[in-house]
C-alpha cells in the first residue's frame, strides 16, 4: 500500500506481497465463458457488500502481470479492482490462499470460496476509500483513514494501539493499517459472527464511518 498511483496487493503462494508489473487489463465479464464459476464468485461477493453497505464496484478486471507477481489481486488509486489471471482459477486460488491461512498470513476463510475471500479483501479497501471521503479526507487517503478505522478499533477494544490490534488479525494485516482494515473486514465477510473480536471491531467502525 503506497500513495498515489500505487497498488494494494494480496499476498500469493509464497506468502509474500509484490505489486508487480501490470502488463495489461481486461474486463473480469469477458471470461465468463470459460471461468464461469470463478467470475460469479467475484459478482456474488460485490452483488452481498452492494446491497449491505449501498457501494457498487463496477469496474473489475483481470490483470495480466509481469512473471512473478506474488499479488493475487489489487485495489488501485483510480478505484479498480482487479484479480491476477494466473491465479483466476478455482483450484490454483485456493491452494496458493489456503497456504497462506495456514501460516498465518491471511484468515480463514470459512463457508466462502479463496476467490470470494480475495475480492472480499479488495472491496475492504473501496469501502474504505469511501469512507475516507465521508470523512471529508479527498480522494485515495487509504492510509490516513485506515489509522483512523484501527485507532478508534483498538480503543474500543481497550488495546494499546493499532499495531497491536494488526497482529492479532492476520500476518498480512501488520503491513499496514489499510492491510488490516481489508484483512478484518474480509475475515466478517467469511466467517460472520466466528471472525475473530478483532475483526469484527474493524468493520464495526468501518461501518460507522460509511453511515455518516
Amino acid at each position: 500500500m503506497g500513495g498515489r498511483g500505487s497498488s494494494s496487493t494480496r499476498g500469493g503462494a509464497t506468502g509474500g506481497v509484490s505489486g508487480g508489473k501490470i502488463l495489461s487489463t481486461t474486463s473480469l465479464i469477458s471470461a465468463r465463458e470459460t471461468k464461469q464459476a470463478e467470475v460469479d464468485q467475484v459478482l456474488t461477493t460485490l452483488r452481498t457488500v452492494a446491497e449491505q453497505y449501498g457501494q457498487d464496484l463496477n469496474d473489475v478486471q483481470l490483470a495480466k502481470m509481469a512473471p512473478g507477481s506474488s499479488a493475487m489481486a489489487y485495489y488501485d488509486s483510480q478505484g479498480n479492482l482487479a484479480i491476477n489471471e494466473a491465479y483466476f482459477d478455482g483450484k490454483t486460488m485456493e491452494a496458493a490462499y489456503d497456504m497462506c491461512v495456514k501460516s498465518g498470513f491471511h484468515p480463514p476463510r470459512g463457508s466462502k470460496t479463496a476467490m470470494e475471500a480475495v475480492a472480499a479483501h479488495e472491496v475492504g479497501h473501496h469501502l474504505t476509500e469511501i469512507a475516507g471521503m465521508r470523512k471529508g479526507y479527498g480522494t485515495w487517503q487509504l492510509d490516513r483513514v485506515s489509522t483512523d478505522i484501527m485507532r478508534d478499533a483498538a480503543s474500543r477494544l481497550g488495546l494499546r494501539g493499532a499495531s497491536t490490534l494488526s497482529a492479532k488479525i492476520s500476518g498480512y494485516a501488520k503491513d499496514s493499517h489499510a492491510e488490516a482494515v481489508a484483512e478484518a473486514f474480509a475475515d466478517v465477510y467469511c466467517n460472520g459472527d466466528r471472525a475473530s473480536a478483532e475483526s469484527r471491531a474493524v468493520v464495526e467502525v468501518l461501518g460507522e464511518y460509511l453511515r455518516r
